[in-house]
């Protein structure tokens, strides 16, 4: 699905999930209760709404301030990418549930309050850039089995 720069809306009192293959975004995405899950893509417009995102496959690049309050499921195989080096990518309101690659590349250094677990232990989470990243969900995350490869600067 591609937007250039109008409103993708999923009804917000919709309560299905809405299933894509990719997902191209220049524009606002407004999801409802049942989430959206994506197999990749790039969005540079605004996620908003009641709904969670999971990412089924692929990457997905995020580079907005979003604002959805659903959780936010990386599943295994697929990755979940804030921010592009230029534009910061975040999900303000969001727990997050890592079972394969978080990776940032900020262009400088941020901090995260959200939730932050995996389910199967094979959760990672990198840093593209060397902007020092601090996640206030780290230490629960790492107790779950999550990891951060050596050499990233991902702090607690």
């Amino acid at each position: 699905m591609t937007t250039a720069s109008d409103t993708l809306l999923f009804a917000a009192g919709n309560t299905s999930s809405l299933v894509l293959g990719t997902l191209n975004a220049g524009g606002s995405v407004l999801i409802g209760a049942g989430g959206l899950s994506v197999a990749g893509g790039y969005c540079s417009g605004y996620i908003y709404g009641s709904g969670g995102l999971t990412v089924t496959g692929g990457t997905l690049v995020l580079t907005n301030a979003d604002a959805y309050s659903g959780t936010t499921v990386i599943t295994a195989g697929a990755t979940l990418q804030l921010g592009n080096g230029t534009n910061n990518g975040s999900i303000a309101n969001s727990s997050i549930v890592d079972n394969a690659i978080l990776e940032f590349v900020e262009n400088s250094n941020q901090s995260y309050g959200n939730a932050l677990t995996t389910t199967n232990g094979g959760g990672q989470i990198t840093d593209g850039n060397s902007n020092q990243i601090t996640l206030a969900g780290l230490n629960a995350f790492l107790a779950a089995g999550g990891t951060v490869p050596g050499g990233n600067n991902i702090v607690p």
